[in-house]
């Protein structure tokens, strides 16, 4: 069969051809395998990877939003504690010089934080003592059956930590540090009663003159719940995210969680996989796939059904990659199945089958033409001999092929022609030689032109990058600055004028001279930092800009290296002087706000106080009469008691706050009586231009006192060297003579003007604005609150106030509150103490001022019986009814801490007997209740402390009122 040296030739060929493919086919056909498999892994582990990122991005910023809430909550504890215990430092002040015993100032202090409430009615403060290892509980507000009980019960281990018993660890705490956060589980006040038990954090303090342990906490469930939508909401953004995301052709990301519940699927989502196990290994399918999560390798290969095919049978393999974020015991896993990773493996065998077989074709034919020219060499030389005869030795070729014999001759015959044909072949070499290095020549000079172009389009990109470079740091609202690393300034922007208040050319060395003087160790901080070659971000800091003016600053800068040397700095600055503000604002509202919680409280107290102190010293004047050398002493006294009212009333007008309880008055007496508080012992004088027939007003006489103490003191912090004030009032019919927009109608006009420094005028516009103050500077802050109060005090009485000022001349502040068409109540004409008889109910939880009332009420000849509580009075009120020997006037408390109030118990009695006569008596002047006392059910209201002559008149109407 392969006799011929021909077919020999052909077969040997091909063998060899068809070897060698095979065995390049077969490692091909791996590699590529191989290399999808590796690709299509990457590829999942990477995606597995990037989703994990996200997830832990997410739990990262909830964990930041939840150590924020915490902070701001924990600091607001720490100060509601510390008033507390300052007003408690007021009562130990008042035993220590002797106006009262240890004991009242001890119940005073109880009954005040009794009754303190905030964040909604659900925070307040308990106290317990200091003994271990079971404290006694002193006072706890919402649960009064806890007072006086050793608080060792199983049911107060509920701190969050480690189950410990609370008030225990409140002890430890004050003892090791003398103050700390606790955080534990207890029932929240509702409406009704007391929720289940939330999540709480209280800061708890020792106060150690009377070795109290004194806490107060605030629920944080508000905080857990929005934790839980912000993971309900990221879980919702995955489910959305990886819905149509695949792995290969068919792979897909899910995630579940150690209960077994799938969270995330694009088929499974809600199904029990409590009954899906592996065929292969026989677990439930779950289980699997968490173990593998804590390999080292974290993949799992198991069989599945594969997309569309929803048949239930699972015969397909696939590979899963999962890893485990344990904060929010979650598994997440990212799957593909072998076959999607296969079959582009098969494609590409399949095409390089089909390139082979062409291959082989050509091989064929090119061993067929090889086998040829080696079995025809002897015909050739043959030709070749035949055709130097007939043509010429000019046209001879003579192969050199074929075997040693067949080469010989050829050899002889081209040694023969050579030196006939050697001049021929030297032209011809040379002319090959020449053409070649023109083609060289060419080839080069096409790769300059190329090289040449592509320099130009660099150069034009870079030209194009410098431009949009400039035109961001111009534009930048924030501060770009290039500086040396010894801080001198090589480039700013524009922007520096705006931020930093000085023109780019002002700064020609570091930022440290125009540093704020109580921030000038971070600015120096700073240029330390950058001489290290250390970057930062985010350094907050003051500066003092060119006008003197403060702007707060937020700092950040990188060091661009040369080498080992520092090239240069790039900082950026950002004006964050609004932020801060915004910050302080928030700040100093709620210090306002706790402040004033107490200062209405301290004020009740000390009315209460004072009611017993003016009463026991009437009734003491009317035992001894006028003619006793001690009369004089004891009217002195009571003198004094009428003065200590004033300051009381001072501090419910600042803690009060709101819709204003008017009454109709003559605005004259409360500007005259506001401004001669102000200025007493001051060396500023007053001129008043008061005129008769003023329209009367409907106003809040406690705020609108607060409005004129407020300008009244501004003008004499304008005054420091003493001057006058001119106070004027008038009718007002025209409002369009005024100057400004403001309702038509019938005015009275106040005017205080003053003679001090005067407001420039850039700043009138923003003197009403919240803690705007002329006074800040570097160095001198005002709080900026005074002007802030009297604009929103005025636009609450629908009034309006307007200012006039020349620097160096001084101020007109003009207010306008709209007059009346009502009549000013007359005052009764009776100035002596009425005397009366029947029967008297009093009501009222101060031992003090329930003893020296009664007193009272039976020297102006009542029968009186007395009650300390709401349901004691009811009880009692309800019995002499029935017994046809009912009260003829009930004097109700308006305040009863831990109890039924003035409020709630009138609204009773006028179920049992709804021509009840009440009478409503309370500390709280400002209380609306007692301004408009007709609508809850009264007959007539006493303010403490009230004296004798007032009791017994209200006492009288009310008795002849039907």
């Amino acid at each position: 069969m392969f006799r011929s040296l021909h077919s020999k030739i052909v077969a040997i060929f091909l063998l060899v051809i068809v070897i060698s493919t095979m065995t390049v086919m077969f490692f091909v056909n791996r590699k590529i395998y191989d290399a999808m498999v590796s690709s299509e892994n990457k590829g999942a582990q990477n995606l597995l990877d990037a989703i994990a990122l996200n997830i832990e991005a997410e739990y990262e910023g909830i964990l930041s939003y939840k150590e924020r809430e915490t902070s701001a909550r924990k600091k607001k504890l720490q100060e509601i504690v510390t008033n507390a215990i300052h007003s408690f430092d007021s009562y130990y002040m008042m035993y220590e010089n002797g106006l009262i015993t240890e004991e009242q100032a001890r119940h005073y202090a109880l009954k005040e934080i009794q009754r303190l409430r905030f964040d909604e009615g659900s925070g307040y403060i308990w106290i317990n003592d200091n003994t271990m290892p079971s404290p006694r509980m002193i006072m706890h507000p919402t649960n009064p059956s806890l007072n006086g009980r050793q608080l060792d019960d199983e049911e107060f281990n509920c701190t969050l930590d480690e189950g410990e018993n609370l008030f225990r660890r409140a002890v430890e705490v004050c003892r090791e540090k003398g103050s700390g956060y606790i955080e534990y589980r207890w029932p929240k006040p509702v409406g009704d009663g007391l929720s289940t038990e939330k999540p709480k954090v209280s800061y708890v303090c020792i106060y150690k003159k009377w070795d109290w342990i004194i806490g107060s906490g605030i629920y944080i469930d508000d905080i857990e719940s929005t934790i839980s939508e912000l993971q309900n909401e990221m879980l919702e953004e995955l489910r959305g995210a990886l819905r149509d995301v695949r792995v290969a052709e068919s792979g897909y990301v899910f995630v579940f969680n150690g209960k077994r519940e799938m969270l995330v699927h694009p088929r499974f989502v809600g199904v029990d996989f409590n009954k899906i196990f592996n065929p292969i290994s026989g677990n439930l399918i779950l289980d699997d796939l968490m173990q593998a999560a804590h390999t080292p390798e974290k993949t799992l290969n198991y069989l599945w059904e594969k997309p569309p095919h929803h048949t239930g049978e699972f015969t397909f393999w696939k590979r899963a990659f999962v890893t485990y974020f344990e904060p929010y015991d979650w598994y997440i896993a990212s799957s593909v199945y072998s076959a999607d990773i296969e079959k582009p493996s098969r494609l590409i065998t399949r095409e390089i089958f089909y390139v082979t077989l062409v291959l082989l074709f050509i091989a064929s034919c090119v061993a067929v033409v090889f086998a040829g020219s080696l079995t025809k060499p002897l015909k050739r030389l043959a030709e070749a001999a035949e055709k130097i005869k007939t043509d010429g030795i000019e046209k001879a070729e003579i192969p050199v092929t074929g075997t040693v014999e067949t080469r010989t001759l050829g050899l002889i015959l081209d040694e023969m022609i050579k030196s006939i044909l050697g001049m021929v072949g030297e032209k011809e070499k040379l002319m090959q030689d020449l053409q070649q290095i023109n083609e060289s020549l060419n080839e080069t000079n096409l790769k300059l032109a190329a090289e040449i172009n592509g320099r130009s389009a660099v150069e034009d990109a870079l030209q194009e990058n410098r431009e949009t470079y400039k035109s961001i740091v111009e534009n930048s609202k924030d501060v770009i600055m290039l500086a040396f690393s010894n801080g001198s300034i090589l480039y700013v922007s524009p922007a520096c004028n705006a931020v930093l208040g000085y023109d780019p050319s002002e700064l020609q060395d570091t930022l440290l001279p125009i540093a704020h003087p109580d921030d000038i160790e971070i600015a120096r901080s700073i240029y330390k930092l950058m001489q290290d070659g250390k970057s930062g971000s985010d350094i907050e800091y003051r500066i003092c800009t060119s006008d003197m003016s403060v702007k707060w600053i937020s700092q950040s800068w990188t060091p661009i290296w040369q080498g080992d040397s520092i090239d240069f700095i790039v900082s950026i600055i950002r004006d964050i002087t609004i932020r801060k503000n915004m910050e302080e604002d928030l700040i100093n509202a709620k210090k306002l706000e706790s402040i004033g919680i107490l200062a209405g409280g301290i004020a009740h107290d000390f009315n209460n106080l004072l009611m017993a102190i003016s009463g026991n010293i009437a009734l003491a004047l009317m035992d001894i009469g006028d003619k006793s050398p001690t009369s004089s002493n004891l009217r002195n006294a009571q003198k004094a008691a009428s003065r200590a009212s004033e300051l009381s009333r001072q501090l419910l007008t600042f803690s009060k706050g709101g819709a204003p309880v008017r009454k109709i008055v003559s605005i004259s007496d409360v500007v005259m009586e506001a401004v001669n508080f102000t200025l007493n012992g001051s060396n500023v004088k007053c001129q008043f231009s008061i005129p008769d027939g003023l329209y009367p007003v409907e106003i809040d006489q406690g705020q609108v006192t607060q409005v004129i103490n407020n300008l009244v003191l501004n003008a004499l912090q304008a005054m420091p060297e003493g001057g006058n004030i001119e106070v004027t009032c008038s009718n007002m019919d025209d409002t369009e003579a005024c100057g400004f927009s403001i309702n038509t109608g019938k005015y009275v006009k106040v005017s205080i003007r003053d003679e001090g420094t005067g407001i420039a005028s850039e700043h009138l516009e923003r003197i009403f604005d919240p803690y705007f103050s002329t006074k800040e500077k570097c160095s001198i802050k005002g709080t900026g609150l005074g002007l802030t109060t009297v604009y929103s005090i005025m636009k609450r009485h629908n009034g309006h106030i307007a200012v006039d000022s020349i620097v160096g001349q001084g101020t007109t502040f003009t207010l306008y509150f709209p007059a009346s068409e009502k009549s000013i109540e007359p005052q009764s004409d009776i100035s002596h103490v009425v005397m009366g008889s029947g029967k008297v109910l009093v009501m009222d939880d101060e031992e003090i001022v329930k003893d020296v009332l009664v007193d009272t009420l039976e020297r102006l000849g009542y029968s009186v019986t007395s009650v300390d509580n709401g349901n004691s009075a009811l009880e009692v009120y309800n019995q002499e009814l029935h017994s046809g020997t009912p009260f003829d006037v009930v004097i109700i408390d308006l305040t009863i801490p831990g109890g039924m109030g003035g409020k709630e118990t009138v609204r009773r009695l006028k179920e049992i007997d709804p021509g009840v006569k009440a009478i409503v008596s309370s500390g709280y002047s400002d209380d609306p209740v007692m301004a408009r006392y007709e609508e809850y059910g009264f007959k007539g209201s006493v303010h403490k402390p009230f004296d004798m002559e007032e009791l017994s008149i209200t006492l009288s109407s009310v008795m002849r009122s039907v």
